[in-house]
This record gives structure tokens, C-alpha cells and sequence, in this order.
């Protein structure tokens, strides 16, 4: 019997609010030779992902951060 590890790097706390930044996967044997590796591609405005968090949105907007128009 084979067994798979497999992991997901989401791009913040919660996996499912933040993009899946990459992924991976190896069959587990001695030599560890099969393996899977994914990257995604990141497109989402870093105000987006502070939303919910004062501390955060207050300090992106001393830095000149405006809020994405959609």
C-alpha cells in the first residue's frame, strides 16, 4: 500500500477567504521521488484581504492604500 502526503499554502489565516498561493504532494517511500509541486497566481488587491481588520485597513491607508473599486 502507497500513502500520499499532500499540502496547501493558502495566502493568509484562513483557507478558505485566501487565495491558495501552492500546493504540493509526494508519494511516501524511501527515496521520496514522486512529487508534485503547483503555484498559483496571486490577483487580489491587499486591502481585500485586510478587510475585517481596523488595525490593518488603518494602517494601508496611511501608506496611500485606497480601497479597489470593485
Amino acid at each position: 500500500m502507497s500513502y500520499i502526503a499532500a499540502d496547501v499554502e493558502p495566502g493568509g489565516p484562513i483557507l478558505n477567504k485566501y487565495p491558495m498561493v501552492c500546493f504540493g504532494a509526494a508519494v511516501v517511500e524511501p527515496s521520496l521521488s514522486k512529487t508534485f509541486y503547483g503555484k498559483t497566481t496571486h490577483d487580489h488587491h491587499p486591502v481585500n484581504d485586510a478587510k475585517g481588520n481596523a488595525e490593518a485597513l488603518l494602517a494601508m491607508k496611511q501608506m496611500g492604500l485606497r480601497m479597489p473599486s470593485n
